[in-house]
């Protein structure tokens, strides 16, 4: 995971902020030159983009690859969050300038070997990991941030299956399960 300056935080949660904004006027991407930004933030880096307002979680969106310089990424996702989640509330009743963003940097994803549901449970660093689960075509993924709405390893993992579209209690040794970290502001 790259390592950004506190300059390059606020310049993401900048351009972030504006594509929102952007998004909520013109219904679409706000178009920028990645020449105007430093080299840090050409890199490759996966992220996810939070939007809250009020306290509450309106808009998240990310990826779990790297496809696009940095500042795109956060680009694509600020405005993915903003205009395509069905938890943003419509524009008209929402102050653009008192939304919050949160970006997250994620670091490279790696696999965690169990052979139970347990050993599962075991391995999982509560507040620290994030966490991917694939079951055949179905998956779904947790930030680190959600451990502070879900504090049991238990209950993580089982809204984490109902977010990937399984049952609470499912489990099968098909199940594959990824862990990272992220780096948020």
């Amino acid at each position: 995971m790259i390592q950004l300056t506190q300059k390059d935080q606020k310049m993401l949660k900048k351009v972030a902020h504006d594509a929102v904004v952007h998004a909520i006027y013109y219904s679409e991407e706000l178009p920028i030159s990645l020449s105007k930004f430093p080299a840090t933030l050409h890199s490759y880096q996966n992220t996810f983009v939070t939007l809250k307002y009020n306290g509450k979680v309106i808009g998240c969106m990310g990826s779990l690859e790297a496809n696009q310089p940095l500042v795109n990424d956060v680009v694509h996702h600020a405005f993915s969050a903003s205009y395509y989640d069905p938890r943003f509330p419509d524009p008209k009743t929402i102050d653009p300038e008192k939304i919050e963003i949160h970006i997250s940097l994620l670091s490279p994803i790696e696999e965690i070997k169990f052979s139970s549901e347990q050993e599962l449970l075991s391995a999982i660093r509560p507040g620290q990991d994030g966490l991917l689960m694939c079951e055949g075509q179905q998956s779904g993924t947790f930030l680190p941030a959600v451990w502070d709405s879900i504090p049991d390893p238990e209950s993580f993992l089982k809204e984490l299956k109902r977010k990937a579209g399984l049952p609470g209690d499912y489990w099968s040794d098909t199940i594959k399960v990824y862990r990272y970290t992220t780096d948020s502001w």
